[in-house]
């Protein structure tokens, strides 16, 4: 017996889907795990709004170490920053303790200390789910933060009048980066790193332009040596080498008193009259930051810490040794509302709470620097945003305040130092616990 074929009815299929039902389909397609660091514009301590580590976002990164290091492999990454982040929690709170204060005085710090390790947890474990969740993780901290600096211009007077300084060009060139690290195209980023360092730089902001045209070197002499046999690596090194240098020798001078950099040389010069020292041009805290060091190095002074004549004393003479200018003029600055003031991440947490504290940012220094280097030596494919993230918070660590979001982007920087773009086979190193993106 033959079997009957009906012909097809013209326009027939599977029914369509309502309107609803596509417009779920597509909202599991975003990766809203990602988003939560948006939480980032929600402050819970309204006390210090400048601090974005006490924002909703701290509470909920510290939470999210529980899955996140059931999720992550078990590597030295892992158990390392785990080890660091029970030894600044421990000592922060004995700090207080020591120095007399309540326990409640020591919540803030500690949290602070939580959001830095929870968000490297978060944005390792978004690294492990793929590209669509890490780059979406990190602009999306780079919008919060962008929202967030808008909030702090009216109550912060010297960051309205430069805002592409204060927060705005920080989270813009995390937001264009991550795109880029999306499109997965190197020069893309090379190029998009440099027109935001020409952006820098006319707007006075010298630290940011700098970390962002490293960050287009180093992703540039990697991408030229990537693949190519030990004397083509280092042959391609050596000549982008000398034609940066040469470029640097010939047209430094041209370049500095052209329009775009006015901003820039005008600052550096007003800077300069600080100190004779021109590597210290601008950096005021230095010596302040010696002198309360050296009074209690190993358990802090407290969380309230008071500027004593010896202290001040002190960091004279290490003002003097150092060729600062206008003495008088810094010891007002140091000792401003009756206590020590540093302005450093690194410092201010080692004046308050000890070594012990401070040992997070000494060891994510250490992870920073190392992180270039390899990046140089190409021994790992870095995205430009993770050169430029880890670049910028060495700046961070050393010479910023704990506010304007910092110690958020310090935890990106943690995060970001263990992300590669991937290559031939993807996989996880179980020695590094280097993460290429996307690898399972």
């Amino acid at each position: 017996m033959t079997a009957v074929h009906e012909a097809p009815v013209a326009g027939s299929g599977p029914a369509p889907r309502s309107a609803a039902r596509r417009v779920l389909a597509h909202a599991g397609e975003v990766p809203w795990v990602a988003l939560l660091p948006f939480t980032l514009v929600l402050p819970i301590l309204e006390s210090n709004p400048l601090r974005a580590a006490h924002s909703l976002w701290a509470p909920i990164s510290m939470v999210m170490l529980v899955p996140a290091l059931r999720s992550l492999p078990r590597t030295r990454w892992r158990a390392f920053w785990l080890w660091v982040l029970a030894v600044a929690t421990v000592g922060t709170i004995g700090s207080a303790q020591l120095a007399g204060a309540s326990l409640s005085a020591a919540i803030g710090p500690v949290m602070a200390v939580g959001s830095v390790v929870g968000t490297a947890y978060f944005v390792r474990a978004m690294a492990l789910r793929g590209p669509r969740y890490v780059w979406t993780a990190t602009g999306s901290i780079g919008a919060a933060m962008l929202i967030h600096t808008y909030q702090i211009l009216p109550l912060a007077p010297d960051a309205a009048g430069n805002p592409w300084k204060f927060g705005i060009g920080y989270s813009v060139s995390i937001i264009v980066l991550s795109a880029c690290a999306a499109a997965g195209r190197t020069w893309l980023e090379v190029a998009a790193a440099l027109v935001l360092a020409a952006i820098s730089f006319s707007e006075a902001t010298r630290a940011l332009g700098v970390v962002l045209a490293l960050a287009a070197m180093v992703v540039a002499i990697a991408r030229i040596a990537r693949g190519r046999p030990t004397f083509t690596r280092i042959g391609g090194r050596l000549c982008v080498g000398a034609a940066l240098g040469l470029t640097a020798f010939y047209g430094a001078d041209a370049v500095l008193n052209s329009e775009l950099f006015a901003s820039s040389a005008e600052r550096f010069a007003e800077q300069a009259e600080v100190n004779d020292n021109s590597l210290l041009a601008g950096r005021t805290e230095p010596p302040i930051s010696i002198a309360a060091i050296s009074e209690s190095p190993f358990v802090g002074m407290g969380p309230e810490p008071h500027p004593t004549p010896a202290i001040v004393d002190r960091a004279i003479g290490v003002a003097q040794h150092l060729g600062y200018r206008q003495i008088d003029q810094l010891v007002k600055w140091w000792t401003q509302d009756d206590t020590i003031y540093v302005h450093s991440v690194l410092a201010d947490t080692w004046v308050r709470s000890g070594v012990l504290a401070a040992a997070l940012y000494l060891a994510a220094l250490l992870c920073f620097v190392a992180t270039v280097v390899r990046g140089v030596l190409g021994s790992a494919a870095r995205p430009a945003l993770a050169i430029f993230m880890v670049s910028q918070s060495v700046w961070d660590v050393i010479f910023s305040p704990a506010a304007y979001g910092q110690l958020v982007l310090i935890g990106l920087a943690i995060g970001m130092c263990s992300v590669t773009m991937p290559r031939t086979p993807p996989g996880l190193d179980p020695e590094t616990g280097v993460v290429p993106v996307g690898a399972r």
